[in-house]
């Protein structure tokens, strides 16, 4: 299974899913500012790159994933998912690299590459952004399987690991700024703001270097 570089390791890494994207495209093509106290909260926009089964065909939950991707700026760049893939990665996943996970969730796995189906609250996902805290700021197309933990938490398990390019620190910080600049309010909107003060120092860093 392709891993992230060692030095990454080194930085308090956030990963970002398109549920981030589809804030901002939400709020853009809303219809009207009166319209905005009826906005979700941020929280509730589901990620276009996940793909929830309740107890189905694999093939039908990778089917709803990639209907889903075609929606995401970075997910439409990429070859569609398809049942091989979530089987290799299975089948090629070392128990050493999940040292936490219980043998309920292999188990789970393991079913998984030989029926071909999920059970219910299996959950594909991509993540879309990589930010080490750094410099750069990384698009990514991360596509892992979450399984439901039995005290209602998740285990995540890689299927892809793509870094599709990186981008400096500023870029990104312009180009947050342009969205919120055309966004109406929203109840959320200030965590995007918190990342672009975050962002704008960062390139404040960056250009000292």
């Amino acid at each position: 299974m392709p891993k992230l570089p060692p030095k990454i390791a080194l930085y308090p890494i956030t990963f970002f899913t398109a549920s981030t994207l589809s804030t901002i495209l939400f709020a853009l093509t809303s219809v009207s500012q009166a319209q905005t106290d009826q906005l979700p909260q941020v929280s509730q926009i589901p990620s276009r790159g996940s793909s929830k089964s309740q107890g189905t065909e694999l093939a039908v939950a990778i089917k709803a994933f990639n209907a889903k991707s075609v929606g995401d700026p970075i997910g439409k760049q990429q070859s569609p998912l398809t049942d091989e893939d979530v089987v290799a990665a299975i089948r090629l996943m070392d128990r050493k690299d999940h040292p936490l996970a219980p043998d309920t969730i292999f188990s789970s796995l393991e079913r998984i590459a030989q029926t071909n189906k999920l059970s219910a609250g299996v959950e594909f996902e991509a993540l879309t952004s990589l930010d080490p805290g750094g410099d750069f700021v990384f698009d990514t197309w991360y596509v892992r399987i979450n399984l439901p933990k039995e005290d209602g938490g998740i285990y995540s398990f890689p299927v892809r690991s793509r870094i599709v390019r990186s981008r400096p620190v500023a870029e990104v910080a312009r180009d947050l700024e342009v969205q919120l600049q055309a966004m109406p309010q929203f109840p959320g909107r200030y965590r995007l703001e918190e990342r672009l003060q975050l962002l704008k120092g960062r390139t404040l860093l960056a250009a000292r270097h």
